[in-house]
C-alpha cells in the first residue's frame, strides 16, 4: 500500500458515519474515486457507485460498505446522563468503558459511555445480559440544561476510536520488546 492509499484509509476509518449519517464518508470516497473513475452515481438510497466501461460488454462496478453501527440520542435526564438507542445492531455488553463521539449539530461532543459499576451490582445483575438501557453517556456536564446547550434528542453518535497502527515486530525492537 502506498502512504496516498494508507492517508485515504485513515481519512475513510477516521471519518464517523453512522447507518443515515454516511455523507460525510462518502464526499471522501467519491473525490478520491473520481480521479480515476469520473462516472459515479448516487441512487435513492444515497449509495455511491462507480461503473468503468459503462455500458460495455465488460464493465467494471466499484462499490463499498460506508456506514458503521452507531446510536443516537433519545433521553437526556436531569443530571445531565445521556441515554440512546441502536442505530443497527449494536452489542450492548461491548459498549461500557467505550469513548463515544456525539455528532451535534454544533460539532463533535466526546463522551465516555458508562453504567453501573460492577461492585454495586448485586451477583443476580452481574450475571445477567447487560441491556442498552442500563448505559448512559457522560460528557461531563451538571445537569440536563448543561448538555442541552450541545446535544439534542436525535443527534447520532459512534463509538471506538480511530485508526490505530496494529503492533509490528519493528514497534516491539523500538520499544525494546523482545520474544
Amino acid at each position: 500500500m502506498t502512504n496516498e492509499q494508507k492517508q485515504f484509509l485513515i481519512k475513510l476509518v477516521n471519518t464517523p458515519a453512522p447507518s443515515g449519517y454516511e455523507e460525510p464518508v462518502q464526499k471522501i470516497w467519491e473525490k478520491e474515486v473520481k480521479r480515476f473513475c469520473p462516472n459515479i452515481n448516487k441512487d435513492v438510497h444515497g449509495n455511491l457507485t462507480a461503473t468503468l466501461n459503462r455500458g460495455k460488454e465488460k464493465s467494471i462496478m466499484i462499490v463499498g460498505h460506508s456506514d458503521e453501527i452507531g446510536l443516537i440520542v433519545n433521553y437526556i435526564n436531569n443530571e445531565g446522563f445521556i441515554y440512546v438507542r441502536p442505530i443497527g445492531g449494536v452489542d450492548p455488553t461491548i459498549l461500557a468503558s467505550h469513548r463515544a463521539r456525539i455528532l451535534s449539530k454544533k460539532g463533535v461532543v466526546s463522551a465516555a459511555i458508562a453504567r453501573t459499576s460492577l461492585h454495586l451490582l448485586t451477583t443476580t445483575q452481574r450475571d445477567k445480559k447487560l441491556e442498552l438501557h442500563e448505559i448512559w453517556l457522560d460528557i461531563g456536564a451538571k445537569n440536563k440544561k448543561d448538555v442541552e446547550k450541545y446535544i439534542s434528542i436525535g443527534d447520532p453518535v459512534v463509538f471506538g476510536g480511530d485508526y490505530e497502527e496494529m503492533t509490528t515486530e519493528r514497534q516491539c525492537q523500538d520499544a525494546g520488546i523482545t520474544e
